[in-house]
């Protein structure tokens, strides 16, 4: 099953650079987006290139946790606008996760509830209004949880929190 979201949310009163901010501090993703994602960290970066690892949670009628990293670069389109690919490079699923006998099943050897998380999001500073407003298009395809949560928390793939 492929899933596809779209969405826009428009936020009042931020700057471009405020947003990227925020969506480039990967180490505070289980802080901002808990309980989606447990643990998170840059593996590197070369200037608008990122390799980041996420710990990902979700429960619906069944439990999936899983140990992902995924490539992703901020790509400048002309002033006010930032084009995001994020593209899963691996996806291991978690047996008996927070538990001893917690371990990451083999690649290809899981339940198979994502192959893939690939996300690709485009930020622009607009005038709404408002002195500063960020709309942010939001499809991710293969993505588990919608962009949108009833909470009102966007989701970690990419995040439109400020």
């Amino acid at each position: 099953m492929v899933h596809h979201w779209i969405g826009t949310v428009l936020i009042p009163g931020v700057t471009l650079d405020r947003t990227i901010g925020l969506v480039q501090d990967y180490e505070r993703y289980p802080d901002v987006y808990a309980p989606d994602v447990r643990a998170s960290a840059i593996r590197s970066r070369e200037g608008d290139r990122f390799e980041v690892y996420l710990r990902l949670y979700t429960k619906k009628v069944l439990t999936w946790v899983a140990d992902t990293e995924h490539s992703v670069e901020f790509v400048p389109v002309g002033d006010t606008r930032m084009h995001v690919p994020s593209r899963s490079t691996r996806i291991l699923e978690i047996e008996h996760p927070d538990t001893p006998r917690e371990r990451a099943k083999p690649e290809g050897d899981d339940r198979g509830f994502a192959w893939r998380l690939n996300n690709y999001c485009s930020f622009e500073e607009r005038d709404e209004g408002h002195p500063h407003a960020v709309r942010v298009d939001h499809p991710h395809p293969g993505h588990p949880v919608p962009p949108r949560r009833p909470s009102g928390r966007s989701s970690p793939a990419c995040p439109a929190r400020s």
